[in-house]
């Protein structure tokens, strides 16, 4: 039986997390997709969110 591989869950968004993230949207030139800014995200904060959790913000 295979092992199951548990993924560590992302912290919760902030309202500072937010923040940062609505600034890196304010900033940002080129081709928009949820993937490049979840990529970004990850690039800049360490950590990862999926579409469902930053489209569920409305700042976002």
């Amino acid at each position: 039986m295979a092992k199951s591989l548990k993924r560590e869950r992302s912290k919760n968004l902030t309202d500072e997390t937010i923040k940062k993230i609505v600034e890196l949207l304010d900033g940002w030139s080129g081709k928009l997709t949820w993937k490049k800014l979840i990529v970004e995200i990850e690039l800049h904060f360490r950590t990862t969110y999926t579409r469902q959790t930053l489209s569920g913000h409305a700042r976002v």
